[in-house]
C-alpha cells in the first residue's frame, strides 16, 4: 500500500424492518474515510470491530485451582502436584498428584503420604464465592488431616463463555422487539454482539470482585430513537460494571456502578 493513502475498513448492516438503513466504519493511516463498503451480518460486524480488543493472556498448561473463605485457603492441582495453602498462607502441604476418579456429578483425588491425607472433590454446579459473589463452575471440599474446607473452583469466565446471551432487561425495563441486545463471550478475553441497533466489541476480564469492559467499540447507524435510547441504557451500565452473577434461573445478571442492572439468558 502506499503510504499516506487511506487504508479502509467498512462495514454495512442492514436493519430489518419497514426501514433499510446502512452503516460504514473507517480506519484510515492519514484519518480520511473513504467509501468501500463489505455487507456483513451484524454479530460478524462486532467481531470485525473486536478484532484489535486486546486479548487475555492464555495459558494452556494453567493448573486448576479452587479456593475458599474463612479461614482462607487455596488450592492447586497441577500435572505432577497438589498444593493445599491454608489458614491465609500459614500452613502450606504438597502432596503428589494422584489418579483422578470420576464420579457422578463431577471428579475426586485422594493422596495419602506418610505425613498427610488429602481428599478432593470436585462438584460440577455453579459455587458463589462467599466473599466477592463471583460464579465459579464447581463446588470444591477438601478434607486435610480429617479437616474439612469448603469453596469453589474452576476458571468464573467458563461460565460466561458458550452460547451467546440475549438482553431481556435494560435497567430495570424489559425490551420488547425482534433485535434485543446480545452478549458473546469468547475465549482470550473478547466480547462481542449487539446493542439492538448497532454491533459492539469490547475486551474484557474476571478479575477482582467482578468483571471489567471495555473500551467498546461499535458501528454508528442511524437507528429509531426508542432503539437509540436502548443502546445508550445498555453501553452505559456495560461499560462501567460493578459485578456480575448468575442466578439459580439460569440468567445473567450485570450490575453496573450506578446500580441499575441487565438482565439475560441464553439464546
Amino acid at each position: 500500500m502506499t503510504p499516506g493513502i487511506p487504508r479502509p475498513i467498512g462495514v454495512t448492516m442492514p436493519h430489518p424492518g419497514p426501514f433499510t438503513i446502512g452503516v460504514e466504519i473507517w480506519r484510515t493511516v492519514s484519518g480520511v474515510s473513504m467509501m468501500s463498503r463489505v455487507l456483513l451480518p451484524p454479530m460478524l460486524a462486532a467481531a470485525v470491530l473486536c478484532g484489535t480488543c486486546p486479548a487475555a493472556a492464555a495459558d494452556a498448561d494453567a493448573a486448576y485451582a479452587a479456593r475458599g473463605n474463612e479461614p482462607g485457603w487455596s488450592l492447586e492441582i497441577a500435572p505432577d502436584r497438589i498444593t493445599l495453602v491454608m489458614d491465609y498462607g500459614a500452613a502450606r502441604i504438597t502432596v503428589p498428584r494422584p489418579a483422578e476418579e470420576t464420579v457422578p456429578g463431577g471428579r475426586r483425588y485422594e493422596a495419602i503420604t506418610e505425613a498427610h491425607r488429602l481428599h478432593v472433590a470436585i462438584e460440577t454446579r455453579t459455587c458463589a464465592d462467599t466473599m466477592t459473589g463471583i460464579p465459579y463452575p464447581d463446588h470444591v471440599t477438601v478434607t486435610v488431616d480429617g479437616r474439612e474446607l469448603a469453596g469453589c473452583g474452576g476458571d468464573p469466565e467458563e461460565l460466561l463463555r458458550g452460547r451467546p446471551w440475549t438482553v431481556r432487561e435494560v435497567g430495570g425495563s424489559a425490551v420488547a422487539g425482534s433485535m434485543p441486545p446480545t452478549l458473546a463471550f469468547a475465549d482470550g478475553g473478547r466480547l462481542s454482539g449487539t446493542t439492538g441497533c448497532n454491533a459492539y466489541g469490547a475486551a474484557y476480564a474476571v478479575r477482582g470482585e467482578g468483571v471489567s469492559i471495555g473500551p467498546v467499540a461499535s458501528t454508528r447507524r442511524a437507528c429509531p430513537p426508542d432503539l437509540l435510547r436502548l443502546e445508550a441504557a445498555f453501553l452505559s451500565i456495560l461499560e462501567a460494571p460493578a459485578r456480575y452473577e448468575l442466578p439459580d434461573d439460569g440468567t445473567l445478571v450485570i450490575h453496573g456502578a450506578d446500580g441499575r442492572t441487565i438482565v439475560a439468558a441464553r439464546e
